[in-house]
């Protein structure tokens, strides 16, 4: 009888020691998950975590730039921040049987609950006794009033998985939303259709990278400015990534995707663009990623910022050089009212090291560069206006400021002035043979190799430029 009580006392101490145990391993496992989720590019402001022996209470404070129209038809974002409050119920026992750790979330926006008190909302992680867990999303359509800075929000419901392994170095991600509004007053701010994300990634253990492939989709994207009526809306949004890594170098892909996009009268589109690169030092982009996060955590005013992130890419240029890394714009395609634009680029070091940098003449001879351009000559010519009437305003600045008495263009005749620099330029180019007229297009084909630049089957001497 002695020993059976005592094996009850041994048992009932352990159950009770276990959650205190546990909370401790949930706390470094909710931080290793919040320093992923940064390399992956959610922006978090802010976190708290407070842990009990049987239960913990963490606060993690997120910023969603929310795309809006501007009074000149351009996109902008507006940042929208809210708080995810996680309440952790520590095993050994859970209310879901056994398991590490149930963790129930909420969103709040101004210390206040985006949802409704009745609104059957399921955000809930459930870790099993080995690690391995899953968050199950399920936001059932709703509609719910605006408050304070926040605007209203219609809903269409959002239902999704994530699976993480023990080790948080696999996650597979599924997330579907069938709609979304936000309204401010009796104006829409924005409209999404129906989106999809599927994702699978894997930890890289050379670079300390989450690496792997997705699908982004949405269905359209729909933004009325409330203060000129001007209605932007983007259709068939769709993004794919892949990377992966060897020797401790990664190389991936992004490929961009519209249908069309729609501004007032004009439509664009479709449009694709494939950005990619090879051979970036792995360890070299964990360094920049840790040193570029610090740097967004300081309180720091624009310029210092740029001052700051030029100085971690100067130190970083050795280091970069060194696996030969190739850049490029494989594919860049876009329908415009005035026809299609084609484009590529690309660039790659070949033995450059970082002390021959300062010396030209080095440097393009151990670069290789091809790139070619197909543009609708009416297109070009309005955007050699556009940079001709920028560069005619700042020197007329930088005469006034220099104390000259400066005679300022009214609008037309500043057009005139624009138009003719432009059609001398282009004029000049066309002469030279760096442009050729195809049809009603402009084109080029440039490469560079072992310090020889061709243009348009022309070798020209490098001085040229």
């Amino acid at each position: 009888m002695k020993r059976l009580i005592v094996i009850f006392l041994i048992l009932g101490v352990t159950l009770l020691v276990i959650p205190g145990v546990i909370g401790f391993q949930t706390e470094e496992r909710y931080e290793t998950l919040l320093s992923r989720l940064e390399k992956g590019g959610l922006q978090i402001v802010g976190r708290s975590y407070q842990r009990g022996w049987f239960g913990s209470r963490a606060e993690t404070e997120l910023s969603l730039m929310v795309p809006t129209s501007s009074d000149t038809g351009q996109i902008q974002s507006k940042e929208y921040r809210f708080t995810l409050l996680s309440h952790i119920s520590h095993g050994l026992l859970t209310t879901e049987g056994l398991g590490m750790a149930v963790v129930e979330s909420e969103m709040l926006v101004d210390g206040e609950p985006v949802f409704p008190a009745d609104y059957p909302a399921t955000i809930r992680t459930s870790i099993g006794l080995g690690g391995t867990g899953t968050t199950q999303v399920d936001l059932p359509q709703v509609e719910i009033a605006a408050s304070g800075k926040r605007p209203g929000i219609r809903l269409g419901g959002v239902q999704g998985e994530l699976t993480f392994s023990s080790d948080l170095d696999q996650a597979d991600i599924h997330l579907n939303m069938n709609g979304l509004k936000l309204i401010e007053g009796d104006a829409k701010l924005l409209e999404v259709g129906r989106v999809e994300l599927n994702s699978s990634s894997g930890l890289d253990d050379a670079s300390g990278f989450m690496l792997g492939g997705g699908q982004f989709e949405i269905e359209y994207l729909d933004i009325q400015d409330t203060a000129t009526g001007t209605r932007i809306r983007l259709a068939g949004i769709g993004i794919e990534v892949e990377s992966s890594a060897e020797g401790g170098n990664v190389s991936g892909f992004a490929l961009y995707r519209l249908e069309k996009a729609s501004v007032g009268d004009q439509v664009y589109g479709p449009a694709e663009l494939k950005v990619a690169i090879d051979h970036i030092s792995g360890k070299l982009m964990a360094e920049l990623q840790e040193s570029l996060q610090q740097i967004n955590t300081r309180q720091l005013s624009e310029v210092e910022k740029q001052t700051a992130v030029m100085g971690v890419l100067m130190e970083s240029g050795p280091e970069f050089l060194k696996s030969d890394p190739r850049l490029a714009v494989e594919r860049l395609r876009v329908k415009t009212p005035d026809g299609i634009v084609e484009a590529h680029f690309s660039i790659q070091s070949g033995g450059l090291e970082w002390k021959q940098v300062g010396d030209i003449s080095a440097v393009l001879g151990k670069l290789v560069v091809d790139a070619s351009l197909r543009m609708p000559e009416t297109l070009f010519r309005q955007l050699l206006i556009q940079q001709a009437e920028r560069q005619v305003t700042q020197r007329l600045e930088q005469r006034r400021q220099a104390g000259e008495r400066v005679d300022v263009p009214d609008k037309q005749q500043l057009s005139r002035m624009a138009k003719t620099a432009a059609n001398q330029q282009l004029e000049q180019w066309l002469l030279q043979e760096m442009l050729v007229r195809d049809g009603g297009d402009i084109t080029t084909k440039a490469s560079l190799s072992d310090g020889l630049l061709t243009v348009n089957g022309k070798m020209l001497p490098i001085p040229i430029l």
